[in-house]
């Protein structure tokens, strides 16, 4: 799938929201602040998804919750990805989601989130440096990529299943925009 359309869209989204910021407080979000905000709503939405496919709750025998529910959080996770490559001016062309050759285990998918959010602290960390190494930001931001990809393809959700539920979901955002969510 090529990122470049979302990446459009989720800049025009993050503006109205932060247009709306302005208007409701009367002033800016310091840029800085915005980025560590968001880098940990990708950590949070990282941790929803977790907890939405139960990966690590070896006490329950419950199975993770539905394909939609975890389709609108694997969403989540692709918007703030989105804003932070905004952000940082580091957009990455294209998101591949390999055919998943395997079968889903609870462990696979823990290891992929716990990887995942391995690199999201340490583009946390990398960002709140005194000297910001850019080329050590493109790395970890293409490693959340891949580690996003690879989620994906443990998930079983196609390239196309995923851009819908973008898309589904950035439509719910404008309207939360506009009931003042």
């Amino acid at each position: 799938m090529n990122l470049d359309k979302l990446y459009k869209l989720q800049e025009k989204l993050d503006k109205t929201i932060l247009e709306n910021e302005v208007k409701r407080t009367g002033k800016e979000i310091d840029k800085d602040l915005l980025l560590k905000q968001t880098i940990l709503a990708l950590q949070v939405e990282v941790a929803e998804l977790a907890n939405a496919t139960r990966c690590f709750k070896h006490w329950s025998t419950k199975e993770a919750e539905s394909r939609e529910r975890l389709l609108d959080e694997y969403a989540d996770i692709l918007h703030f990805f989105l804003s932070i490559g905004n952000q940082m001016d580091m957009q990455a062309k294209e998101m591949s989601i390999p055919k998943a050759l395997f079968k889903i285990s609870k462990k696979h998918i823990m290891d992929i989130i716990v990887v995942l959010s391995y690199h999201i602290n340490d583009l946390y960390t990398e960002t709140t440096a005194i000297l910001i190494r850019k080329p050590k930001t493109i790395s970890l931001y293409s490693s959340i990529l891949r580690a996003i990809e690879e989620l994906g393809a443990y998930l079983k959700f196609t390239t196309e299943e995923v851009e819908q539920a973008y898309m589904e979901k950035h439509k719910e955002n404008y309207r939360r925009q506009e009931e003042g969510y």
